[in-house]
């Protein structure tokens, strides 16, 4: 299932945030929240929704008049499908450039780093136990 689903592009990432954050979400609460932003209207978010609707990545339940959206792919099972696609597609494989960029980055604030040095151990302790 999680393979047959379509990449999301940048737009369709930033309305899919929305209606993570929201949970259950209407066209004109998610136009709402961007407009400022994006300059998106009403039509472009709607026209949005239904493409990502298509595609799998939410679902669409009509109440009376109004049309409610909620994810249909939890947010972290995208966010993994995204970083195994450019893992593939973009570093053919390696983890290395993004491992230095991630070293390198000035983004990184001192929680990331505390998380990537206990996961860089977890992974020392398992290849000793596999030895």
């Amino acid at each position: 299932l999680m393979k047959k689903l379509v990449d999301l592009s940048k737009g369709e990432w930033l309305i899919m945030n929305r209606v993570w954050a929201y949970g259950k979400a209407t066209a004109r609460e998610v136009t709402e929240d961007l407009a400022m932003d994006t300059g998106w209207t009403y039509n472009t978010v709607k026209t949005m929704l239904v493409r990502l609707a298509r595609k799998g990545w939410i679902t669409e339940n009509k109440v009376g008049g109004l049309c409610f959206y909620r994810p249909a792919v939890a947010r972290l099972t995208a966010i993994y499908l995204a970083l195994d696609d450019m893992i593939d597609r973009v570093l053919d494989g390696t983890f290395e450039p993004l491992l230095a960029y991630l070293g390198s980055s000035k983004r990184l604030s001192d929680k990331d780093l505390e998380a990537l040095e206990k996961l860089v151990a977890q992974c020392g302790r398992q290849d000793a136990a596999n030895e």
